[in-house]
Formats: structure tokens, C-alpha cells, sequence
């Protein structure tokens, strides 16, 4: 919700073009993504290289994917430049910071006040 009501009538475009599905639909995908990552991170009792590898390889393999997704037209047309126009768009980048963050702060809090009045000793 957080997400269309701030990218719902906002302009983005030095030429007053508004947000379009594709936009919307690219920044609730990455605030998906980020937030599924750092769900699972923050869910690890121990951290071990395969753990760095994958978490890294989602956090620094979505973002290329996406642009090349964006910038190669034979993928969708549709698609084309809006990851660009995400890059430089600040509401956007406010949206996700929003969006992913809020949740994980949450759940932090949540699984720090569960590890303390319950602690596992394990």
C-alpha cells in the first residue's frame, strides 16, 4: 500500500510523464526482493561464506539482471527504460528505503524482544 500510494499520482519525468504500471509494479518487485533477502539474513542464527556468497549474489545479481532486462528491448517493450527511470527518480529510492526497512526494523525489534524474554540457550 505504501508503495502505490506514493508512486500512484506522483510525476517522475522531466517531461511530466507519470508513473506507469511497469514502474510501479518493477519498485514493488525490488522491495520484494531486498525485503525477502534481509528476511533471511536476519532469520540466520549462524553466517558461514555460503551464506555471504548468496545473500551478495541476490543483492548484486538483481539489480544487473533488472537492467539488462530493462535496456535490452527484445526482452519487453514495456519494460524498456524504467529501470532508468527508477535509478533517478528519488521518490523511488524513498519508496523501497520506506518499505524495506519499516517491515525489518519490525521484525528486529520482534526478534530481539522474543530472544530476550525467552532465550533458547542453544
Amino acid at each position: 500500500a505504501v508503495a502505490y500510494y506514493s508512486l500512484g499520482e506522483d510525476v517522475s519525468g522531466k517531461e511530466g510523464q507519470t508513473h506507469g504500471i511497469w514502474f510501479t509494479s518493477t519498485v514493488v518487485y525490488t522491495c520484494v526482493v531486498l525485503l525477502a533477502t534481509l528476511r533471511i539474513f536476519l532469520e540466520l542464527v549462524t553466517i558461514n561464506i555460503f551464506h555471504h556468497f548468496f545473500i551478495w549474489l541476490s543483492f548484486f545479481g538483481y539489480f544487473p539482471v533488472l537492467y539488462a532486462a530493462s535496456v535490452l528491448g527484445t526482452y519487453n517493450w514495456d519494460l524498456h527504460g524504467v529501470i532508468i527511470q527508477i535509478y533517478q527518480s528519488p521518490i523511488s529510492w524513498f519508496t523501497i528505503v520506506i518499505t524495506v526497512s519499516t517491515p525489518i526494523l519490525f521484525d528486529a525489534g520482534l526478534l530481539a524482544l522474543k530472544r530476550d524474554w525467552r532465550p533458547t540457550y542453544v
